[in-house]
């Protein structure tokens, strides 16, 4: 038996409205149709860089980890502040142990 695992970030790219509130939930599971996996002692960080340059508008983040469930979200004080254009935007995951990976990014479109 062939056991192989891809930690490849996921490139996926988001477009919303400028002013709008952004919340998105993720779920992670043991195995492909498997139980919930526990995220306890999990963290999660990223958010979006805007375009123009300087700091990082970070993510809100809800873990319900006996669940495997992590919700992100901004503001819409916060994408309006970023304003309409192309940025960019990183979600990752640091493992117990320290172990940092980076779980998918992309653009973020805003649009007027």
């Amino acid at each position: 038996m062939t056991l192989s695992t891809d930690y490849r970030p996921r490139i996926v790219d988001k477009a919303l409205k400028t002013g709008d509130e952004f919340a998105e939930q993720l779920e992670f599971l043991e195995s492909k149709g498997g139980p919930a996996l526990n995220l306890t002692g999990y963290a999660f960080e990223g958010g979006v860089t805007p375009a123009a340059g300087g700091a990082e508008v970070a993510f809100a983040f809800v873990t319900d980890a006996p669940n495997g469930k992590v919700t992100y979200s901004l503001t819409e004080a916060q994408t309006t502040g970023l304003g309409p254009g192309t940025h960019r935007y990183r979600l990752a995951w640091v493992e117990p142990g320290s172990v940092k990976r980076t779980l998918i990014h992309g653009a973020w479109l805003q649009v007027p």
